[in-house]
């Protein structure tokens, strides 16, 4: 019966991830995988050569490429190719549960998302998580499967008062599945008067090991655009935030991403989630990035012919100017989310007593891990936040 299911689950695999991975780099960088188990490179052979007849081009490729690996991509080392396989396919399942329970009651939506996982994983993927493709897909299932946050998928949550008209809040959803954790917090400043400031958006995940619950938090970014009609709130807590703070702890560091992760931290806490694990480096996200901008740049030049822009110069030179603002940017996304994210969780030391670094990217592995003593991050930073 488990043959049966591994034959079907590698089936599908080859009819449906291996060549767009390998092969197709209209959307994600190509990976190689080194199957490290002759009887691993056996099996697939023998389900490639059944299925011939359905894609033969694209199933001779694969073939070559399971039995001829290009070192020229990041390889993927597979070390147990039944617990990868199963792996993977409990962690689709898994994440189509996921939606359906918490977020699409369409299951044309989830099944989407499904699909979509096959191809956007990867991107989640360090250097450690390329020699050790099994523990990162059983640790995302983990992540799934964590329920620390559920009660707030569809109800927002309160975080505390910045003054009589002012409130912090926050919403949990599932991410995409081309982000870099899978689930995120959103939060936001609300007043009385319904006005509402959208602060960046922390995606993370939570796991456990042995009794100790370990948060991975994969980026903090600004989702919604902001409106500045509104941004008196923020920019008095940004001020707050650096006020007293040295120079070299402000450097590239933008205050709504620390205020951001200062509420999660509260909400960790609360949680008893002490621990937190922060990825240094995604192997493919600088190539992902430069595809994606490629893409945008193909769309908006196959929109405007030269007879169109004749014809619409006002509006061409508007919409260029918007396309402007949105490319050229795959250097300061990387950067954003390399060495300046990790100088965001060092700054953490002055905003929370007794912080512990227990490892710096490099050391051991690719992650920051620190440790967050009791402390109550969220009376200090309401007080610290509240107008004088």
């Amino acid at each position: 019966m488990e043959e049966e299911k591994l034959e079907n689950i590698v089936k599908y695999f080859v009819n449906n991830a291996f060549y767009e991975l390998m092969f197709d780099d209209n959307e994600i960088p190509n990976i190689s995988f080194d199957f490290k188990e002759e009887e691993a490179r056996n099996f697939i052979n023998k389900i490639i050569l059944e299925n011939i007849e359905f894609k033969i081009s694209e199933k001779n490729q694969i073939f070559n490429a399971i039995n001829n690996i290009d070192y020229n991509n990041p390889v993927i080392e597979v070390n147990d190719y039944k617990l990868f396989f199963f792996a993977v396919n409990k962690y689709i399942y898994t994440l189509y549960n996921t939606y359906i329970n918490n977020c699409y009651k369409d299951e044309n939506k989830a099944l989407f998302s499904f699909q979509l996982a096959l191809k956007y994983i990867w991107l989640r993927m360090t250097p450690d998580d390329f020699k050790n493709p099994e523990n990162f897909i059983l640790k995302n299932i983990k992540m799934l499967e964590d329920d620390t946050f559920n009660d707030y998928y569809n109800t927002n949550g309160y975080i505390g008062d910045i003054d009589k008209e002012h409130s912090i809040y926050f919403k949990n959803r599932i991410a995409s599945t081309f982000d870099e954790e899978s689930k995120e917090i959103e939060f936001f400043v609300g007043s009385k008067y319904l006005d509402i400031n959208y602060l960046p958006t922390v995606r993370y995940g939570i796991y456990t090991i042995g009794d100790k619950k370990i948060c991975e938090i994969g980026s903090i970014q600004n989702k919604v655009p902001v409106d500045d009609t509104k941004l008196d709130i923020v920019d008095d807590i940004r001020r707050r935030l650096n006020k007293g703070i040295p120079g070299y702890l402000k450097q590239n560091v933008e205050p709504k991403k620390l205020l951001s992760l200062l509420l999660f931290i509260k909400l960790l806490q609360e949680n008893n989630v002490n621990e937190i694990s922060v990825p240094s480096m995604y192997v493919l996200d600088y190539d992902f990035h430069e595809i994606w901008e490629q893409n945008r740049k193909d769309v908006f030049n196959s929109k405007w012919s030269d007879y169109l822009i004749k014809l619409y110069p006002t509006e061409y030179m508007s919409e260029l100017k918007e396309f402007e603002k949105k490319i050229n940017k795959v250097e300061f996304i990387c950067q954003n989310k390399s060495s300046d994210y990790t100088r965001l969780f060092e700054r953490l030391t002055y905003h929370i007593p007794d912080i512990k670094v227990l490892e710096y990217p490099g050391e051991l592995s690719n992650y920051m891990k620190l440790s967050i003593p009791k402390y109550n991050v969220t009376d200090e930073l309401i007080r610290k936040l509240k107008k004088s």
